[in-house]
């Protein structure tokens, strides 16, 4: 899984050098990743702050996106920040297929982690069927990334249980276990 603290580092680095360079387009994916590490680093008030600036940036130069991305990891990070409220404004049902899979899963994931909040089995269940499908419509040499991308985002429900094979016990999260469902 790496360094989260190290990836923010690396993140703040490269966006330094490429706004140095001019390089707008370096400068809006670089800060896209770096709101994802701020994420997975739980420095959830310094994504809350960077997100709405991602998404003004994606679409001043019109990438659409990463702006509906840099929406929902605003709200990832608002509804982990204990405002759920806020975070619910983030979301919208898009019909699977509607944008590029990893958004798409990324949306609908936030989605079940709004669900889990107010006790909605179904919503639950049924946005969780949407982000598996979403992973699905990915090459499947891309999909395992895609359950670990997921998993960094920290959402409800932090359900862990423990898988048995033959190789042994392994102790799997709440993205696994709805991809294997």
């Amino acid at each position: 899984t790496g360094n989260v603290d190290e990836a923010v580092i690396s993140g703040k680095e490269a966006l330094q050098s490429l706004r140095k360079l001019g390089d707008d387009l370096g400068t809006l994916h670089v800060s896209e990743l770096l709101l994802r590490a701020y994420i997975a680093a739980a420095d959830l008030s310094s994504a809350i702050r960077l997100g709405p600036r991602v998404g003004s940036h994606a679409e001043r130069v019109g990438i659409r996106e990463v702006r509906i991305r840099a929406i929902v990891l605003t709200g990832v990070a608002l509804l982990r920040k204990g405002r759920p409220d806020a975070a619910r404004r983030c979301f919208r049902e898009i019909p699977v297929g509607a944008l590029s899979p990893m958004t798409g899963a990324f949306m609908w994931r936030l989605g079940e982690g709004l669900a889990t909040g107010l006790n909605g089995g179904n919503d639950v269940s049924r946005c969780r069927s949407n982000w598996v499908a979403e992973i699905k419509r990915m090459p499947e040499s891309r999909q395992l990334m895609a359950l670990e991308a997921l998993t960094q985002l920290g959402l409800p429900p932090r359900k862990r249980c423990q898988q048995i094979s033959a190789d042994g016990r392994t102790f799997v999260g709440n993205e696994l276990m709805g991809w294997t469902d």
